[in-house]
């Protein structure tokens, strides 16, 4: 199975402060604004990894949707390759209200799973801080690129990134291979299993 995808590439070695004045006036206003209403940008560890992953939880849940990868998957991940991998959050009051899952590779940073809408009802959005941090601190340790994966595929996500540091359009693609005991037992979980989960993680936060 050959899947296309679009990602959102941002050239970083023009500098913070031009990519900065890239964004236009309105994202700039609200970051200043999320700032002033003590909204903190931190790089989290293991937990704020796993607090990242409920939220997610969370806002799929809201929209009916599920999320198909299991999570013992992103804590073996995260187990065997954390040098590889950036958490970032913004916190009000010491607390995560959003964050994003990045993975580094050589001189690159890839947006990968997060940005999920706050559970808490805050104005400004604090997920443009939330970019608009993740693209500075990825400029400032000696990164060449940020990259948005998939967004650019998804109409909403489109729409939220296209205007944000200037990005170039990348096409990339995934192939996968699986045997049909393989497909059957994937199919079984993502169609029963997975959604009884789901549920379950549902309930234990509400």
């Amino acid at each position: 199975h050959i899947q296309l995808n679009f990602d959102y590439s941002t050239d970083l070695s023009i500098g913070a402060d031009s990519l900065f004045s890239s964004l236009d006036k309105r994202q700039r206003q609200d970051i200043k604004r999320a700032k002033e209403r003590n909204m903190t940008f931190e790089i989290g560890g293991e937990n704020e990894y796993k607090y990242i992953l409920d939220l997610m939880d969370l806002r799929y849940a809201q929209q009916g949707k599920i999320v198909k990868v299991p999570r013992s998957y992103f804590v073996d991940l995260f187990k065997a390759y954390k040098d590889n991998i950036l958490v970032s959050t913004v916190k009000v009051d010491e607390e995560v209200v959003t964050g994003t899952i990045h993975l580094k590779y050589r001189d690159s940073v890839y947006s990968w799973v997060g940005n999920p809408k706050p559970i808490k009802s805050l104005s400004p959005s604090p997920n443009d801080l939330l970019i608009w941090e993740s693209i500075r601190y990825a400029t400032e340790n000696g990164y060449r690129y940020y990259t948005a994966l998939s967004a650019a595929g998804n109409k909403r996500l489109h729409l939220y990134y296209a205007g944000k540091c200037n990005p170039a359009l990348n096409i990339r693609y995934t192939a996968t291979k699986k045997s049909i005991p393989a497909d059957l037992v994937e199919r079984g979980y993502l169609n029963i299993l997975q959604p009884v989960l789901q549920k379950v993680r549902t309930m234990s936060h509400s």
